[in-house]
């Protein structure tokens, strides 16, 4: 499974089905990677405590607390949005606005 194309495919979505702007678009990838890191943080932390409430080592997973993964890697903004859409999907989402 591969989180960023998952990711990139929402974003897709939320411009070509659900015909929000960039602007709104950006709010909702923001908003979703600080609701995905908390809640992503908060189940390690409870992991962390069940171990070590059993007694096991748990230095191993520090590293997993401090990285978390974030799939809109590149595609905050609409020029990353555009160049991930082209290499990885073969297309490119084009908004044009009305005067």
């Amino acid at each position: 499974m591969n989180l960023q194309n998952i990711g990139a495919d929402f974003v897709l979505k939320m411009l070509s089905e659900q015909k929000l702007n960039q602007v709104n678009v950006q709010y909702v990838v923001g908003e979703a990677t600080t609701l995905i890191s908390q809640s992503v943080k908060q189940h390690m932390l409870e992991v962390v405590s069940t171990l070590k409430e059993r007694g096991l080592d748990t230095t191993c997973l520090t590293g997993l607390l401090e990285s978390k993964e974030d799939p809109f890697v590149s595609l905050h903004t609409q020029y990353g949005q555009n160049k991930y859409f082209a290499s990885h999907f073969g297309k490119l989402y084009i908004s044009l606005s009305t005067i």
